[in-house]
């Protein structure tokens, strides 16, 4: 037999009612917090991914533009064998400051130890990105302004040569340091530019590339 409804019961079951709604809303208000939360915590995390890879890219980049720069100045030691005593460095480096270069004509050709110095000084400048220019176009007021940069240089780089002091045959080493962007363990094979304090107060940012090559 079916209770008769009466105004208390139809008043229960109306605040059971709204109750259940309340609570209702409640449950999805705390459900679309916690889904905002997860994709706020996935987005940093691919963000942050994003950065770590942008870095290791960057230092790659960096390393074998540093590793093609000691390439070229071996075979250039090499090429120029005459005059390798010319080719060595102080311990500290260069590549501070640009170094003079000699202009050389079929007429007036080049000595050995000034091919030397041009080498030496086309990498400095190859160590500053300035052999490696992009060229920019802006319209000012009617007339363009052309600007050029140099792209693809190393951060504070500074190379070190060293073999044996005649110039003689032996065992040259090159080495190539400079600023890289994360903070890792100083490399220990190499001191090239380790006295500077261009790579933080433990070296951790120094990065190294270091080549060995026999001449004779």
């Amino acid at each position: 037999m079916k209770t008769p409804s009466t105004p208390f019961s139809r008043a229960k079951n109306s605040k059971v009612y709204h109750s259940y709604r309340h609570a209702n809303r409640g449950n999805s208000f705390i459900e679309v917090l916690v889904s905002m939360l997860i994709f706020s915590i996935a987005v940093l995390s691919i963000t942050g991914a994003h950065a770590v890879v942008k870095k290791n890219d960057i230092d790659a980049l960096q390393r074998t533009i540093a590793s093609q720069i000691a390439e070229e100045t071996a075979k250039n030691m090499r090429v120029n064998s005459a005059a390798l005593a010319s080719y060595l460095t102080e311990s500290t480096g260069i590549g501070a400051s640009s170094l003079n270069q000699t202009s050389c004509t079929a007429e007036s050709p080049c000595t050995p130890e000034q091919i030397a110095a041009n080498d030496l000084a086309h990498l400095v400048e190859t160590l500053k990105g300035s052999n490696s220019r992009i060229e920019t176009s802006q319209d000012v007021e009617g007339v363009t302004v052309v600007s050029s940069r140099s792209t693809g240089g190393l951060l504070d780089a500074v190379a070190c040569i060293s073999g044996p002091a005649n110039g003689g045959n032996g065992l040259y080493s090159i080495a190539i340091a400079w600023r890289g962007i994360t903070a890792l363990k100083n490399p220990a094979n190499h001191s090239c530019g380790a006295s500077s304090d261009n790579y933080g107060n433990n070296n951790e940012l120094r990065r190294l590339v270091f080549l060995e090559l026999f001449i004779g």
